[in-house]
């Protein structure tokens, strides 16, 4: 079964994203024999912060918060910046992914409905 991995040559350390992962192994094949590498593909593996790659960029969680005010708001959309007038106010964007979602939640004693309710879109 293959999936979407990011690739990194063994040998002159470029980086392809979102292959697929029977590409692991293969021969790095540039479009010039003037610049051939003898390297191969291997699965490049990195840590970081970012939203689960499984969510699409309409259905990220998005928060406003404000350490100076040390309070939430909810954006009705998450494809909008921060209004000016919160920003004055100290608010920030905040994107959660998976881990930081259920921390959130703890936190605030809230749930996402989207997380726990809705099945596959059959929900309320």
């Amino acid at each position: 079964m293959s999936v979407y991995v990011d690739l990194i040559c063994s040998k002159c350390g470029i980086i392809k994203m979102d292959q697929w992962s029977d590409d692991i192994g293969d021969p790095h094949i540039t479009s010039t024999e003037d610049d051939s590498c003898d390297g191969e593909w291997e699965r490049l593996w990195t840590l970081g912060i970012a939203p689960a790659p499984g969510t699409h960029v309409s259905e990220r969680v998005v928060v406003y918060e404000s350490l100076k005010e040390n309070k939430i708001q909810y954006p009705g959309r998450t494809d909008v910046p921060v209004p000016e007038r919160l920003i004055r106010r100290g608010y920030e964007r905040k994107e959660l992914n998976v881990r930081d979602l259920a921390a959130f939640e703890r936190k605030h004693n809230v749930a996402n409905e989207r997380r726990h309710f809705d099945r596959n879109g059959r929900g309320l």
